[in-house]
C-alpha cells in the first residue's frame, strides 16, 4: 500500500469523525450521544492504527494526522523493534515478530524463519487482494474500487441470540419507559447491540415474577461471524446482493491481518477473541472454479486439494503451497476453507464444468477426510434445495435484511470514502448522506426502504444520489438506477466501449435497452422460481441481440452478440450471470419488474395490460410501467387508452 493510499484512508476517517461530531451536536438524547461517542472513539482507534502502519512502513516522519479525540481505555497502539503491534489493557503485546503466533499454531515446534516468512508472504498478499471492494457495474470514477474494511457493514443472520431475561423492572436498563433506548434500537445501532425481539418467557409454573412483571427474553440477531465461529461446517445463504461473497472477502482479510498480528478496531470479529484459539489460515475459492477442476480431474478429495493448492500458487504467487496447506489442515480448527457461490455452478454438467450436486459432494467428502478443517459454503437461498440440504446436512445461516442501524452505518462510511477518492466534495457528502437516509426512512416510501434492506441495492441508491438527487417517485428512481448501471457498459474499459466491442459505434446501452425490456417481460411472465426472478437463457439472449443487430445493420450480428454478452459478463451490472453463464438474471426483482412493466406498457397491446391487471405478480410492473409512460412524450395518450 502506498503512502497516498494511507493518506486517503486517514482523510476519509477524519471526515467520518467530523460527521459523527456534527451529529453529536445535533442530538440531545443521552443514549444516542453515548452511542455516537463510542463510535467516534472507534474511528479514532482506526486512525491511530493506520498511523502506526504508516510509521512502520515509511518511517516516523510520515505523520499524516493527529486526531484530537481521547481514545477509550481498551488498548494502546505500540511499535516494537520488529513490527507494529497493539498492547492491550492486560499488557499483552501482539506483533513482536509478525506471523509468529499463527506460524507456531500451524507448524508447531517445526516453525523456522523460512516457513514463517513463507506464510507471511501469503497473508500479506491475501490481505492486499481482499482489502479492495470492486465496484463492477458501478461508478466509473471508482473503477479502482474502495477499501473494503472502511465501508464494510457488520452482517447478521436470521437466527437470534439471547441477551437478557427477567421482569420489566429487571430489564429497565434497556428501555426508556416502554420504548427501547436508542443504544439498543436496531433503527440506530449495529446488530451486535440491537435488540430485535422481545419474547415472553413461558414455563410450566408461572409467567409472573415476584414483582408482578411478566418474564421476558431480549434477543439480538446472531452475527454472521458468530455463525462461522460456532459451526465447524456451515452453509451461508442469502438473497442476490445480500453480501455473502463480500462477507467472505472481509473475513479472509481480517484473518490475514490477525495472522500478521494486526489487532485494531477493523480486525475485530465480534464473538471471536484475539488469542491463539481463534487464529486461522483462510483459503478462499469460487466453487465454479472447483467445478471446472472436478470435470477435468474427477470428483475426489485429491482434486479439491489440488484446486486449493493451484489457487494459492496462481492467485497469490505462493511457492510450494503444499507444506503450508497440509500443516494447516492437520491442525484442528486452523484451516478455514471458504467455498463461494454454489449457485454459480451449473445444475447439469457441461463440457467444462461438473454439475452442482457432484461439486457439493466433493466438498463434503473433502471436509470428512480433513476432519479438523473449518468449512463455509455460500449459496443463494433459492438454490439451496431440499436435495442439497439432505446431501450435506450442515447447519444453515441465512443473512438477514439490513436494519436501519446498518443502513446508517453504511451511509456514514460510504460517502467519506468518495470524498477521499476525490469523487465528491465534503459538502456534497454531507448532503447526499442526509438526503439518502431521509428518503430511506420516509414512512411514505416503504418500498424504497425495502430495497435498501439489500446491500447491493443500497449501494446503487447511494451512487444515484452521488449523481445528483434521489427521485421522489419509484419509477423515476429505478430509471436512474438502470441508467447508472447500463451507463457503465458505455464507459471505456481496457480501451473499448460497448459500441467498439460490438463493432458499431452507433450501439450503446440505450439501444440495447429495448431488447432487455422484452426479455425481462418474458422472464417475469414465465418464471416459476420462489424469489420471483426470471432467468434469461444465454442462448435466448444471444438470439435476441443478434436479431436486433441484424435489424439495425450491424455486421456479423451473431459474433457481435457473443462479444456483447462477454462484455455484459465483465461489467456485471444489471444482468448477472448464473449457472456458469448458462442463464442471466436481474440483480434485483425490482429491476426485473420495472423493465417488464416498461415493455408491457410501451409495446404490448392494451388488451394484454387489462388481462394481467388482476394478477398480483403484475400489479407492481404495471404501476412502474405507467410511471415510465408518464415520462414519455406520448405517455399520457397511452395511459388514457
Amino acid at each position: 500500500m502506498t503512502s497516498d493510499s494511507f493518506r486517503d484512508q486517514i482523510a476519509a476517517l477524519e471526515y467520518e469523525i467530523a460527521a459523527i461530531t456534527a451529529e453529536l451536536a445535533a442530538t440531545k438524547r443521552d443514549s444516542v450521544r453515548q452511542a455516537l461517542e463510542q463510535e467516534r472513539a472507534d474511528v479514532a482507534h482506526k486512525i491511530a492504527a493506520l498511523q502506526q502502519q504508516v510509521n512502520a512502513t515509511f518511517g516516523n516522519d510520515n505523520t499524516f494526522t493527529q486526531p484530537n479525540i481521547a481514545l477509550a481505555n481498551t488498548g494502546t497502539v505500540t511499535q516494537t523493534s520488529h513490527s507494529v503491534g497493539v498492547q492491550m489493557s492486560d499488557g499483552t503485546v501482539y506483533g513482536a515478530v509478525v506471523g509468529t503466533n499463527l506460524g507456531t499454531i500451524i507448524y508447531g515446534a517445526d516453525l523456522n524463519t523460512q516457513r514463517r516468512e513463507h506464510m507471511v508472504r501469503y497473508l500479506h498478499r491475501l490481505a492486499n487482494k481482499k482489502a479492495v471492494l470492486q465496484l463492477r457495474g458501478l461508478a466509473g470514477n471508482l473503477k479502482e474500487g474502495l477499501q473494503l474494511p472502511d465501508v464494510y457493514v457488520l452482517l447478521a443472520t436470521q437466527n437470534y441470540v439471547e441477551v437478557a431475561r427477567g421482569s420489566q423492572a429487571q430489564l429497565a436498563a434497556f428501555f426508556d419507559k416502554k420504548t427501547l433506548k436508542a443504544d439498543y434500537d436496531p433503527h440506530h445501532v449495529l446488530p451486535q447491540q440491537a435488540i430485535v425481539a422481545v419474547k415472553p418467557l413461558l414455563d410450566d409454573i408461572s409467567n409472573r415474577m415476584a414483582d408482578g412483571g411478566e418474564n421476558r427474553v431480549l434477543m439480538r440477531s446472531e452475527l454472521v461471524s458468530e455463525a462461522v465461529l460456532q459451526n465447524q461446517h456451515v452453509v451461508l445463504c442469502g438473497a442476490p446482493g445480500s453480501g455473502k461473497s463480500t462477507f467472505l472477502h472481509h473475513l479472509a482479510w481480517v484473518l490475514a491481518q490477525r495472522g500478521l498480528d494486526v489487532v485494531s478496531a477493523q480486525t475485530t470479529l465480534h464473538g471471536w477473541n484475539n488469542n491463539e484459539q481463534h487464529q486461522m489460515l483462510p483459503v478462499m475459492i469460487a466453487l465454479r472454479t472447483l467445478a471446472g477442476a472436478i470435470k477435468r480431474d474427477g470428483a475426489s478429495a485429491a482434486t479439491v486439494s489440488a484446486a486449493l493448492r493451484h489457487k494459492l500458487s496462481t492467485t497469490y504467487d505462493l511457492r510450494q503451497p503444499d507444506e503450508l496447506l497440509d500443516n494447516a489442515l492437520s491442525r484442528v480448527g486452523k484451516a478455514l476453507l471458504l467455498f463461494d457461490g454454489l449457485d454459480e455452478v451449473p445444475l447439469e454438467a457441461t463440457a467444462t464444468s461438473a454439475d452442482r450436486a457432484t461439486t457439493l459432494r466433493a466438498v463434503r467428502d473433502f471436509a470428512r477426510l480433513h476432519g479438523g478443517a473449518r468449512v463455509v459454503v455460500t449459496c443463494r437461498v433459492r438454490a439451496w434445495t431440499d436435495d442439497f440440504k439432505a446431501e450435506l446436512a450442515w447447519p444453515v445461516a441465512t443473512i438477514a435484511p439490513l436494519t436501519g442501524g446498518q443502513m446508517r452505518h453504511f451511509v456514514r462510511a460510504w460517502y467519506p470514502q468518495l470524498v477521499a477518492k476525490g469523487a465528491i466534495t465534503r459538502d456534497q457528502a454531507e448532503r447526499y448522506g442526509r438526503d439518502l437516509l431521509g428518503a430511506v426512512f420516509d414512512p411514505k416510501r416503504e418500498r424504497l426502504h425495502k430495497m435498501a434492506e439489500n446491500p447491493l441495492m443500497l449501494t446503487m441508491m447511494a451512487q444515484v444520489m452521488a449523481g445528483g438527487a434521489l427521485p421522489r417517485d419509484r419509477p423515476a428512481l429505478y430509471e436512474e438506477i438502470l441508467k447508472q448501471l447500463l451507463g457503465q457498459w458505455d464507459v471505456q474499459r481496457e480501451g473499448q466501449s460497448l459500441g467498439q466491442v460490438i463493432g458499431d459505434e452507433r450501439i450503446g446501452s440505450e439501444q440495447i435497452r429495448t431488447v432487455l425490456d422484452r426479455l425481462s417481460y418474458e422472464a417475469h411472465r414465465d418464471t416459476k422460481s420462489e424469489d420471483g426472478r426470471g432467468r434469461i437463457r444465454q442462448a435466448d439472449l444471444r438470439v435476441a441481440l443478434s436479431e436486433y443487430f441484424e435489424k439495425v445493420n450491424v455486421a456479423d450480428e451473431w459474433q457481435a452478440a457473443g462479444r456483447c454478452i462477454t462484455y455484459f459478463d465483465q461489467r456485471s451490472g444489471v444482468l448477472q450471470p448464473e449457472d456458469n453463464g448458462a442463464v442471466y438474471a436481474f440483480a434485483h426483482l425490482t429491476l426485473q419488474e420495472h423493465c417488464a412493466g416498461r415493455h408491457l406498457l410501451l409495446h404490448e397491446g392494451v388488451d394484454q395490460v387489462m388481462a394481467l391487471r388482476g394478477d398480483d405478480r403484475w400489479r407492481e410492473p404495471i404501476f412502474l410501467g405507467v410511471g415510465v409512460l408518464m415520462q414519455e412524450a406520448l405517455g399520457a395518450a397511452r395511459v388514457e387508452q
